[in-house]
């Protein structure tokens, strides 16, 4: 990927300069999101990206128009319209995406932390307890398996790599990573343990009650959530259930109709939409 920036960056550098300045939280959201790249060079690998999508979907979509336009399935001017407005339509996908991209991968980041915030906060508390420093867990921490903390590892090794090899305070450091962290609760944690520590405060006695309030707050979350997929799951029995038997009882009046002459036209088609294409895409929907 860093040959790709390189050589977006080096071929349409210009473009990748300007689209940083006009979208000025490009930058924070990349910093935010963990993305090594430089936020001209990312901007510039979607410009690269952007036109091999039009140029690509103008060689698939021109020969299918025309192609069907011959058949007769499209007009010529519908033809022309289409092989024109498709290659724009995915030039536009795929820039939109680009671009919203780190901002969708800071919302992931921050939803991983909110799973691991808590856990992480118990695990430095226990260890403050028993006379191990927040700093020395904090490095433990970054030696540690990435299967215990994914994301929370990866501030880890930074801290790590910042005081061990760069030689900083490990206060500033901590006060550093809290701030291009996209999660609140963990921000909130790391700001005040060097607040708490810097005053001379009671470090434990901090952590413990940060905790408990974690904790709390992680219940009512996981209580919401229940809530929430109970709604859904109703939902998703009064959409299936009772639509699918509907459908089926009008199919199965419409068969006996047509044996008398009575019938409509196109049940069967309808069915088969409804049972093969309109059930799945609605079961996925509510999964998602």
């Amino acid at each position: 990927m860093a040959s790709i920036d390189g050589f977006a960056y080096a071929v349409f550098g210009w473009a990748g300069e300007a689209l940083s300045k006009l979208f000025p939280w490009l930058r924070g959201d990349i910093v935010s999101a963990d993305m090594r790249a430089y936020p001209a060079a990312y901007a510039s690998r979607v410009v690269l990206f952007t036109l091999i999508a039009f140029a690509a979907s103008f060689a698939v979509a021109a020969p299918v128009s025309f192609l069907l336009a011959r058949v007769g399935v499209l007009g010529s001017l519908q033809a022309a319209a289409a092989a024109v407005l498709l290659p724009f339509a995915a030039a536009g996908a795929v820039f939109g995406l680009g671009i919203a991209y780190p901002k969708l991968k800071v919302s992931s980041r921050a939803a991983n932390f909110d799973l691991e915030t808590a856990y992480f906060s118990v695990y430095v508390t226990v260890m403050a307890t028993g006379g191990i420093s927040p700093y020395t867990s904090f490095e433990r921490l970054a030696k540690a398996p990435v299967i215990l903390f994914r994301e929370v590892k990866k501030e880890a090794m930074r801290f790590f790599l910042r005081v061990r090899a760069m030689g900083e305070d490990p206060l500033t450091a901590i006060e550093e990573l809290a701030k291009r962290v996209p999660h609140g609760g963990f921000k909130q944690l790391l700001l005040g343990y060097a607040a708490t520590l810097r005053a001379g405060g009671d470090v434990v006695h901090y952590l413990q009650r940060q905790t408990e309030v974690m904790l709390r707050e992680r219940v009512t979350q996981v209580r919401m959530a229940g809530e929430r997929i109970a709604m859904l799951l109703e939902a998703y029995m009064a959409v299936i259930l009772l639509t699918s038997m509907t459908i089926y009882v009008m199919y199965v009046v419409n068969a006996a109709l047509s044996q008398a002459g009575m019938g409509l036209a196109g049940g069967e088609f309808q069915f088969v939409m409804f049972s093969y294409i309109v059930m799945p895409m609605l079961s996925g929907l509510f999964i998602y």
